[in-house]
């Protein structure tokens, strides 16, 4: 074998793992089916669900060496170089990523020193959860150079996402396996593939919006509507009627979400007719009304009130409280950081929907995006979501490809393939 055969075999080999083409892909992958470890093996929180045991701290850390290894695989890439191209076309949102990044860190510092706050709740609540994956924000377009392979990779994980909630389903309901989240009678919350009702929710209504958005065959829907609704996320159905607004310029769409709205109502009106109103206390309600979850926001909130109602503290306003455990991203924010922390990222996500408002009618990766953001976004006011792996990379990707350059309709109908399951 000669030098030229040699050298060609070692270009095909290394072009076949590129950043884009396996390790992105690979990384997707392990962001969806990772925490379907949970449900398996039984391990969750004892705070929050009904298991013995939470999973074992050297399998959680996974998580972070994997996004670690992606992070070196992108800075070590050639296509690190469109990154860079897109921070020089749109600098002003970067800045602003840069400046929130920044304060979190002065915040973190001064919680420490000054409010004797302990280091480790400082630097994982100010540091590790809102800043982590923030940079997958700027790393977008070097991730993500071929729309085909991204519809690929999402339509084969949404199969995979599926198929693991119709094995917990029938496995739950046949009594081989007990859910984390059985609150008795059918207020019994299903976590899907992430092992959690709140993120499957979240997942489940992404799914919903982009394919409502993109995919000519829709039936995926069959499995992901139903995953929404078993999740019984609040935040997430709220997101999710949010973000169906920026789809509700095309009139198919509108179509179909007010023939969805009729049969909802529907349903429910035979079911309120059917089922006596005494006996509803059975299966449904407690988690459907104001359960303890949701009391324990408003005392989180009259906390929140007491502590932060001193405005003539200026320290306060600016670097925050002492933390102590609240629900409402944007409210964690302003105890963790002041007013400017809040700013800073209401600020960055804010500009991001406007570009990707402007660009929803002309773009399809940019009206996906969009509709991601805003379902997050809106979700977050009741759970901090942007603290919470994987969602928390899936929101700062989709703020990534808000800024790449628009892709025509017709060239993404043309790259994408069919979504039909």
């Amino acid at each position: 074998m000669g030098q030229a055969d040699v050298n060609t075999g070692f270009k095909d080999l290394t072009q076949g793992f590129t950043l884009e083409s396996f390790w992105f892909p690979a990384y997707l992958a392990f962001s969806v089916c990772f925490y379907s470890l949970r449900f398996l093996f039984g391990w969750g929180s004892a705070e929050t669900t009904s298991y013995e045991s939470d999973m074992p701290s050297y399998l959680a850390v996974l998580k972070d060496i994997f996004w670690l290894g992606l992070l070196g695989a992108a800075l070590c890439s050639r296509s690190i170089g469109r990154a860079i191209d897109q921070m020089k076309r749109h600098p002003s949102i970067y800045l602003l990523l840069g400046a929130f990044c920044a304060w979190m860190m002065l915040c973190s510092s001064i919680h420490v020193l000054f409010y004797y706050e302990p280091m480790s709740d400082s630097l994982l609540y100010n540091l590790r959860k809102p800043l982590e994956y923030i940079p997958a924000a700027i790393l977008a377009p070097a991730f993500i150079g071929d729309w085909r392979r991204v519809g690929t990779t999402w339509k084969w994980l949404n199969l995979i996402a599926i198929g693991f909630a119709a094995f917990e389903f029938v496995t739950i309901v046949g009594g081989w396996k007990q859910s984390g989240f059985d609150w008795g009678g059918l207020a019994v919350r299903f976590g899907g593939i992430f092992g959690s009702p709140n993120d499957w929710g979240i997942y489940s209504g992404c799914a919903i919006v982009a394919i409502l958005a993109v995919a000519n065959a829709r039936t995926q829907l069959l499995g992901f509507v139903p995953g929404l609704l078993l999740s019984q996320s609040r935040s997430s159905l709220v997101g999710c009627v949010v973000a169906m607004v920026p789809l509700l310029y095309r009139s198919d769409l509108r179509r179909i979400l007010m023939c969805s709205f009729a049969f909802l109502l529907l349903v429910g009106f035979a079911v309120s007719f059917f089922v006596p109103l005494g006996s509803s206390d059975d299966f449904v309600p407690e988690h459907v009304g104001l359960d303890e979850s949701a009391l324990s926001r408003f005392d989180e909130m009259r906390r929140f009130q007491h502590d932060f109602r001193d405005l003539d503290n200026f320290g306060t306003l600016l670097f925050g409280l002492r933390y102590f455990h609240i629900e409402s991203y944007y409210v964690a924010l302003m105890a963790r950081g002041g007013l400017p922390s809040l700013g800073f990222y209401a600020g960055a996500i804010g500009m991001s929907i406007v570009r990707g408002w402007r660009l929803r009618k002309i773009s399809t990766p940019h009206l996906v995006a969009l509709c991601v953001v805003v379902l997050i976004s809106t979700a977050s006011l009741f759970i901090p979501y942007p603290d919470i792996y994987p969602t928390n990379f899936y929101l700062w990707l989709a703020v990534g490809v808000l800024w790449m350059e628009p892709v025509a309709a017709s060239r993404w109908d043309r790259t994408l393939p069919d979504l039909q399951s």
